[in-house]
C-alpha cells in the first residue's frame, strides 16, 4: 500500500512539474524559474508531510491519554503501587498455573510412558503365551496320534484274543 502511495505521490510530482513547464516559456524556466519551481516542490512535499485529519486526531488522543495517565499517577500514587500489586499477584499466580501446567504435563508424560512401557511388557507376556500355548497344542497333538496308534495296536491285541478265544472254543466245543 506504502509502495503504491509513492508511485503516486512521484507520478502526481512529475505531473505537476510538467504542467509548471508547458505555461513556461523555455528561456523563462531555463533563467528564472527554477528557483521558484523548486518553491513550489517543497510546499507541495510539505503539504503531502503533514498528518492526515485521521492520524492528527489520533495522535491527540494519546497525548491527551498521556497526560491523562500521568496527572492519575500525580494525584494517587497509591493507586498505581496498588495496580502494581494487583499485576503483580496476577503475575505470580499465572507464574504458579503455568507451573502447575507444565508439571501436569511431565507427569501426562511419565504416565504415557509408563503405559507404553506396560503395554509393550503385556504384549510380550501375550507372544510368550501363545508360543507356549503353540508348543502345547502339537504336544497334544503328538500324544493324540500316538494314543491312536496305541489304540489301534490294542484293538488289533484284542481282535487277535478274540480269534484265539474263538479257536479255543471250537476246539474244546464250548
Amino acid at each position: 500500500m506504502e509502495i503504491i502511495n509513492a508511485v503516486l505521490i512521484f507520478m502526481a510530482l512529475v505531473l505537476m512539474w510538467g504542467a509548471l513547464n508547458l505555461d513556461r516559456s523555455p528561456a523563462a524556466r531555463v533563467e528564472v524559474d527554477q528557483s521558484s519551481q523548486l518553491n513550489d516542490s517543497m510546499t507541495f512535499l510539505q503539504k503531502l508531510r503533514n498528518k492526515s485529519p485521521k492520524e492528527e486526531v489520533q495522535s491527540r488522543r494519546i497525548r491527551a491519554f498521556q497526560a491523562n495517565l500521568a496527572q492519575i499517577s500525580d494525584e494517587n500514587p497509591q493507586l498505581l503501587e496498588n495496580t502494581e500489586a494487583i499485576l503483580g499477584g496476577r503475575d505470580e499466580d499465572n507464574s504458579k498455573f503455568l507451573d502447575s501446567l507444565i508439571q501436569s504435563t511431565e507427569n501426562l508424560g511419565t504416565f504415557r510412558l509408563e503405559e507404553r512401557q506396560n503395554q509393550e511388557t503385556a504384549a510380550t507376556h501375550q507372544q510368550e503365551d501363545a508360543r507356549s500355548i503353540e508348543e502345547d497344542l502339537i504336544e497334544l497333538v503328538g500324544m493324540i496320534v500316538q494314543v491312536q496308534q496305541d489304540v489301534a495296536a490294542s484293538s488289533d491285541t484284542i481282535e487277535g484274543i478274540s480269534n484265539s478265544v474263538e479257536k479255543v472254543k471250537t476246539v474244546v466245543g464250548y
